[in-house]
């Protein structure tokens, strides 16, 4: 080798170091930016979603009053929290690593895992819905009818729904405590985190719901998010 072609191995060697450096930077952003729409798109399904009737149910007519977004709300707003979901996962999965990653590992498997289940039932509940309400497709009354037998046998849409929302708190709750151990954000945010997902949970949708959620599980997330964004890790 002349002394030429070794300068140029030499000089090629940073030079490749810098593009993966600036390729991995700009991906860890691209994530946080996916975080950023998903969790926008979980806080509109939490805010805008409305209480059921007084017996536990989506009557005809709280559905029609609302037909022209409702499967919208339910598609978008579930593809949020998959997006939020597979996000999340993967930047925590960035930031941990050693001490705490025994936790945030299988966790982050099972909140993807969750946020996909949650997104496929939330959207087939809405799409379901919305087309029985359409005076365009059904009448009224069959119309009525069919969300009745929908309310009567939920488990056609709730069999992603359920299973999804228990990943997705079993997998918080883990990705919290690797959080916790490897001391990577402090002791607030896994905290919030842990917090925040059980009350969103247990909490109704509308505002209180959204409140709540918001001040804990949303704002710790999208902190965890940047700090692995920015960690420059990669």
């Amino acid at each position: 080798m002349t002394t030429s072609e070794g300068t140029e191995s030499t000089d090629a060697a940073p030079r490749e170091s810098v593009a993966a450096a600036a390729t991995n930077r700009a991906g860890l952003l691209l994530a946080f930016a996916g975080l950023v729409v998903g969790t926008l798109g979980d806080r509109v399904l939490t805010v805008w979603h409305p209480q059921p009737d007084t017996d536990g149910l989506f009557s005809y007519a709280l559905v029609s009053g609302r037909r022209d977004t409702w499967w919208a709300m339910h598609f978008f707003g579930g593809m949020g929290v998959a997006l939020e979901s597979l996000t999340l996962a993967g930047l925590v999965m960035v930031l941990v690593r050693g001490r705490g990653s025994r936790w945030t590992n299988p966790g982050a498997a099972l909140l993807t895992l969750g946020g996909l289940f949650f997104a496929a039932g939330v959207a087939g509940e809405g799409v379901v819905d919305a087309t029985a309400a359409d005076p365009a497709v059904l009448s009224p009354a069959a119309g009525a009818r069919l969300l009745s037998y929908v309310s009567d046998h939920p488990e056609r849409y709730l069999v992603g729904i359920v299973p999804g929302l228990a990943l997705s708190v079993f997998g918080t709750l883990l990705l919290a405590v690797g959080l916790w151990r490897s001391g990577q954000v402090g002791r607030l945010w896994p905290a919030l985190l842990a917090a925040g997902v059980v009350l969103g949970a247990i909490a109704p949708f509308g505002l209180i719901g959204f409140v709540l959620s918001t001040a804990t599980y949303s704002t710790a997330t999208l902190v965890i998010g940047g700090r692995a964004a920015t960690s420059g890790r990669g």
